[in-house]
């Protein structure tokens, strides 16, 4: 993920902002899981907070990161219009 402050054209990369850890599904397409673990794959996509990927991270802890690292920024640029993206 890139924070810019409003119209500054300095930008930054947050290691915090990245995607949820998905493990040993991380690149597979949906229809690939689907084929090679399947019942696994239908309870992740049903109750996503319940389930977590072989060697993934929990949607749970993908929250607090997210959310821990947005507040922290947040208190940096105390003033200033951030821009995520």
């Amino acid at each position: 993920m890139v924070i810019t402050m409003g119209d500054s054209k300095q930008t930054r990369t947050v290691d915090g902002l990245v995607n949820v850890g998905l493990g040993l599904w991380e690149g597979e397409l949906a229809n690939q899981l689907e084929d090679r673990c399947k019942s696994a794959y239908r309870e992740w996509i049903d109750a996503p907070m319940r389930i977590t990927p072989p060697q993934g991270e929990m949607l749970t802890d993908a929250q607090d990161r997210l959310v821990g690292t947005i507040v922290k920024g947040l208190k940096k640029i105390k003033g200033e219009h951030p821009v995520v993206g």
